[in-house]
Protein backbone atom coordinates (compact mmCIF):
# COMPACT_ATOMS: atom_id res chain seq x y z
CA UNK A 1 0.00 0.00 0.00
CA UNK A 2 1.17 3.11 -1.04
CA UNK A 3 1.68 6.04 1.91
CA UNK A 4 -0.39 8.76 1.61
CA UNK A 5 -1.09 11.58 4.56
CA UNK A 6 -4.92 11.38 3.88
CA UNK A 7 -6.74 13.20 6.75
CA UNK A 8 -9.77 11.63 6.90
CA UNK A 9 -11.10 13.45 10.03
CA UNK A 10 -10.44 16.66 7.69
CA UNK A 11 -11.74 14.87 5.48
CA UNK A 12 -14.83 14.77 6.71
CA UNK A 13 -14.82 17.57 8.34
CA UNK A 14 -14.90 19.61 4.48
CA UNK A 15 -17.35 17.27 3.48
CA UNK A 16 -19.67 18.15 6.18
CA UNK A 17 -18.92 21.77 5.79
CA UNK A 18 -20.43 21.66 2.24
CA UNK A 19 -23.22 19.85 2.93
CA UNK A 20 -26.09 22.54 4.19
CA UNK A 21 -24.53 25.09 1.13
CA UNK A 22 -24.83 22.07 -1.53
CA UNK A 23 -28.54 21.05 -0.58
CA UNK A 24 -29.45 25.02 -0.47
CA UNK A 25 -28.01 25.95 -4.10
CA UNK A 26 -29.90 22.66 -5.73
CA UNK A 27 -33.29 23.95 -3.38
CA UNK A 28 -32.59 26.93 -4.88
CA UNK A 29 -31.74 26.44 -8.46
CA UNK A 30 -35.03 24.14 -8.25
CA UNK A 31 -37.30 27.08 -6.92
CA UNK A 32 -35.74 29.61 -9.22
CA UNK A 33 -38.45 28.82 -12.44
CA UNK A 34 -41.52 28.71 -9.81
CA UNK A 35 -40.18 32.02 -8.36
CA UNK A 36 -39.60 34.11 -11.40
CA UNK A 37 -42.61 33.29 -13.36
CA UNK A 38 -44.46 34.08 -10.06
CA UNK A 39 -42.66 37.34 -9.91
CA UNK A 40 -43.81 38.17 -13.85
CA UNK A 41 -47.35 37.09 -13.41
CA UNK A 42 -47.79 39.21 -9.82
CA UNK A 43 -46.88 42.21 -11.81
CA UNK A 44 -49.26 41.80 -14.24
CA UNK A 45 -46.37 41.37 -17.03
CA UNK A 46 -47.93 39.71 -19.86
CA UNK A 47 -48.87 35.07 -20.79
CA UNK A 48 -45.21 35.77 -22.91
CA UNK A 49 -42.82 36.66 -20.60
CA UNK A 50 -43.74 34.25 -18.29
CA UNK A 51 -44.25 31.17 -20.63
CA UNK A 52 -40.82 32.30 -22.33
CA UNK A 53 -38.88 32.16 -18.61
CA UNK A 54 -40.44 28.70 -17.74
CA UNK A 55 -39.28 27.37 -21.20
CA UNK A 56 -35.72 28.62 -20.48
CA UNK A 57 -36.02 27.05 -16.99
CA UNK A 58 -37.08 23.66 -18.45
CA UNK A 59 -34.56 24.02 -21.21
CA UNK A 60 -31.79 24.19 -18.45
CA UNK A 61 -33.18 21.85 -16.06
CA UNK A 62 -30.99 19.16 -17.55
CA UNK A 63 -27.69 21.56 -16.77
CA UNK A 64 -28.41 21.81 -13.30
CA UNK A 65 -29.81 18.29 -12.92
CA UNK A 66 -26.04 17.44 -14.41
CA UNK A 67 -24.15 20.17 -11.54
CA UNK A 68 -26.12 18.47 -8.73
CA UNK A 69 -24.85 14.89 -10.42
CA UNK A 70 -21.51 16.32 -10.47
CA UNK A 71 -21.22 17.73 -6.98
CA UNK A 72 -22.86 14.49 -5.36
CA UNK A 73 -20.54 12.16 -7.15
CA UNK A 74 -17.42 13.82 -6.07
CA UNK A 75 -18.50 14.44 -2.60
CA UNK A 76 -19.63 10.60 -2.67
CA UNK A 77 -16.58 9.77 -4.66
CA UNK A 78 -14.03 11.44 -1.74
CA UNK A 79 -16.05 9.97 1.18
CA UNK A 80 -15.92 5.88 0.00
CA UNK A 81 -12.63 6.44 -1.88
CA UNK A 82 -11.13 7.16 1.68
CA UNK A 83 -12.94 4.93 3.22
CA UNK A 84 -11.36 2.13 1.13
CA UNK A 85 -8.28 3.33 1.33
CA UNK A 86 -8.59 3.90 5.18
CA UNK A 87 -9.32 0.24 4.83
CA UNK A 88 -6.51 -0.70 3.21
CA UNK A 89 -8.55 -1.37 -0.60
CA UNK A 90 -6.47 0.51 -2.73
CA UNK A 91 -7.96 -1.04 -6.29
CA UNK A 92 -11.21 -0.06 -4.72
CA UNK A 93 -10.05 3.18 -4.25
CA UNK A 94 -9.69 3.67 -8.34
CA UNK A 95 -12.76 1.86 -8.95
CA UNK A 96 -14.63 4.13 -6.47
CA UNK A 97 -13.10 7.64 -8.28
CA UNK A 98 -14.22 5.84 -11.76
CA UNK A 99 -17.64 5.27 -10.01
CA UNK A 100 -17.78 9.05 -9.27
CA UNK A 101 -17.06 9.81 -13.00
CA UNK A 102 -19.77 7.88 -14.53
CA UNK A 103 -22.28 9.31 -11.85
CA UNK A 104 -21.50 12.79 -12.55
CA UNK A 105 -22.31 11.65 -16.08
CA UNK A 106 -25.26 9.25 -15.60
CA UNK A 107 -26.98 10.30 -12.18
CA UNK A 108 -26.66 6.56 -11.24
CA UNK A 109 -25.64 6.43 -7.16
CA UNK A 110 -26.07 2.79 -7.10
CA UNK A 111 -22.32 1.76 -6.46
CA UNK A 112 -22.86 4.29 -3.78
CA UNK A 113 -25.94 3.48 -2.26
CA UNK A 114 -24.10 -0.32 -2.56
CA UNK A 115 -21.22 1.13 -1.11
CA UNK A 116 -23.34 2.75 1.90
CA UNK A 117 -24.63 -0.73 2.83
CA UNK A 118 -21.68 -2.51 2.54
CA UNK A 119 -20.39 -0.54 5.33
CA UNK A 120 -23.62 0.21 7.49
CA UNK A 121 -23.84 3.74 6.51
CA UNK A 122 -26.83 5.10 7.12
CA UNK A 123 -27.07 7.78 4.21
CA UNK A 124 -30.23 9.71 5.83
CA UNK A 125 -30.62 11.90 2.62
CA UNK A 126 -27.16 12.35 2.38
CA UNK A 127 -24.80 11.71 -0.62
Amino acid sequence: MTSFAIKSDEIAGVLTSVETPVSALMTNFQNLSTAAVAVFDNDGMTDTVSSALNTLFEDQSGRITAIGNRINASMSGVYFATLEYNHGHEDMVAQTQAAAVSAAQNGDFSYFTAKAQEYGIDQGGAS
